[in-house]
């Protein structure tokens, strides 16, 4: 490789994980890289906020075994145990009010073996459960095309489009996407999250895995460690507020310090790492007709990306309550869409934790929390809380009349640590690596385009990755930075479960309109009762269409293989 190339000056600006694991990647190979942060703290989303010592995560994040990129930065290039810095969970919990320490489960959501026992799992009725399975299998095969208006629905529109799908079915697929994403299924796109579920589908135990500490203690003190020690220049509180190009290249942009002082820096090649948001603006700032948008004009649309804020409770109990599950909890029908995880049970070293419980308590509902003010929204989640778990409140925070340690405890708005949101649509709206007409310019975030497309870790890292390796072709240093591409089961495969499925997916809907016809007719609902009768007697056309469709899709897939195998 070019021994030139050392020269070339790496300006990173965005230290989440994306943008700390493309400066990693580039330092390793001798690059000059520079990384500047706005927040006192590195990691964005995937970071910790300390206060007096004690680092509270912002988000309480779960990893799936699938994140190969993430595990080959954690195990590979931080040369970190797994097991040591991570504990498997093979399920997710479900709580309804009032039936607490009853807990219903989701167990390898993507494990046929485990399949029989999610259907009785009493999450919803074993028809629905069987229809949720046999959606999700359905949508592994069908193809989207980004140029075709119709390819273009949600996840509930696919759903609505399913003549053997049931109001329960698609209930349960809109509480997942809001507890992960924070998002409804009628927003979220199902082309984008046929991704997700086909790697998952791959790789399905366990479940998932949680940090066993702090994601500072774990992840991010390793990799600023690793950056120092390549020489990585790392400045925080500093905030990018231009971008000014000059002969078709990012000639300098202009920092500003938390007290206010602009700074105009030089650029060789600039890496931007930052929110949607922030990259929308950036992308408008400069003069014409110098700015990136005369440019890359269809770069004005990242304005229409949508993010949200997930406020996160940290909440140390006085005590330890009893019969807390080790693996995340949703709160089913909960006010503001609550979740929790027991980081107590997990970071299990923790002697802050001794002898005591401490929750990581999410709100996916952002929009229903009644204010502004952290510790007033805390609240409301706490009360919510309170409905489903036994423990003494209070009347307000900071009431010493309760089971609550106020002062270790910790309410976050989290409103400048967004989450992406896979809409419908938004994946024409998303930034490349790079594009030819500024070549010096990069993106990253779990926004950019990849071939993960939903919002994940791995989404991130995989982003940092490919704009480095961007620079890296146009600037080689070192050896190739490579990226793995998750693997998938053979599409022949999954066109075959779907045959194999399909008459008890039938059957379960036939069950479920029948079964609801009797009650419907009692409360007097006979409009509804007629359309179930209706579906029903349509019910057989539909499978039979279904079936064959599938069946010539499976033929299309074999018939190439078999004339050349």
């Amino acid at each position: 490789m070019s021994e030139e190339n050392r020269d070339v000056h790496v300006t990173i600006v965005g230290a989440g994980i994306a943008g700390l694991t493309a400066a990693l990647h580039l330092a390793q190979r001798g690059y000059k890289v520079s990384l500047y942060e706005q927040k006192p703290y590195l990691g964005g989303n995937l970071g910790s906020q300390e206060d007096h010592g004690t680092y509270y995560d912002v988000f309480c994040h779960m990893f799936g075994t699938w994140y190969k990129n993430f595990w080959h930065l954690v195990e590979d290039d931080l040369g970190l145990e797994r097991a040591a810095h991570f504990t498997p969970r093979t399920s997710l919990k479900y709580l309804q009010k009032g039936e607490f320490p009853q807990f219903t489960q989701l167990t390898n959501s993507g494990s046929l073996r485990d399949q029989a026992g999610n259907l009785f799992s009493g999450i919803e009725p074993p028809a629905d459960m069987l229809l949720w399975s046999y959606a999700l299998i359905d949508l592994l095969t069908q193809r989207f095309y980004p140029d075709d208006l119709l390819s273009r629905y949600s996840v509930n529109g696919f759903m609505a489009s399913r003549p053997y799908a049931t109001n329960g079915s698609a209930a349960l697929q809109d509480a997942i996407l809001m507890t992960i994403w924070s998002v409804h299924s009628d927003l979220t796109s199902a082309a984008s999250y046929q991704d997700f579920i086909k790697y998952g589908f791959r790789h399905p135990t366990p479940t998932l895995w949680l940090l066993k500490g702090s994601s500072y203690d774990e992840i991010i003190k390793p990799l600023q460690t690793r950056l120092e020690q390549l020489g990585c220049e790392i400045t925080t509180n500093v905030s990018i507020t231009d971008v000014m190009l000059a002969q078709n290249k990012v000639e300098r942009i202009r920092l500003c310090s938390k007290n206010g002082t602009p700074q105009d820096l030089p650029i060789d090649r600039l890496l931007l790492a930052v929110s949607p948001k922030t990259l929308g603006d950036l992308v408008m700032t400069g003069t014409a007709p110098q700015r990136i948008t005369d440019h890359l004009p269809h770069l004005t649309e990242l304005r229409r990306l949508q993010a949200e804020s997930i406020p996160v409770v940290t909440l140390y109990f006085t005590r330890t309550i009893p019969d807390i599950p080790t693996e995340p909890v949703a709160l089913r029908g909960s006010r503001y869409d609550l979740s929790f995880t027991d980081i107590s049970q997990a970071w299990g070293n923790d002697p802050r934790m001794k002898g005591r419980t401490v929750l990581c308590v999410a709100a996916s509902d952002f929009y229903a929390l009644p204010s502004f003010d952290p510790k007033e929204d805390g609240f409301a989640m706490l009360r919510e809380l309170n409905g489903y778990l036994p423990f003494r409140l209070g009347k307000f925070w900071g009431n010493p009349d309760s089971d609550i340690d106020w002062d270790m405890s910790r309410s976050q708005s989290n409103s400048d640590n967004t989450l992406f949101i896979n809409e419908v649509g938004s994946e024409e709206w998303r930034p490349k690596a790079t594009y030819a007409r500024i070549p010096n310019l990069f993106f990253a975030g779990d926004f950019c385009k990849t071939t993960i497309n939903m919002a994940t870790v791995e989404a991130a890292v995989m982003s940092g990755l490919k704009a480095a390796q961007a620079l890296w072709r146009k600037a080689p240093l070192g050896k190739p930075i490579e990226i793995i591409e998750p693997d998938v089961y053979p599409e022949s495969l999954i066109l075959a479960l779907k045959l194999f499925m399909a008459p008890y997916a039938y059957g379960a809907k036939a069950w479920s309109l029948a079964s609801d016809v009797p009650s419907l007719m009692m409360k007097g609902e006979l409009a509804r009762s007629g359309a179930n009768l209706q579906d029903m007697i349509g019910l057989p056309y539909a499978f039979a269409l279904d079936w064959w469709k599938t069946l010539w899709a499976l033929t299309q897939e074999l018939l190439p293989k078999m004339k050349n195998p």
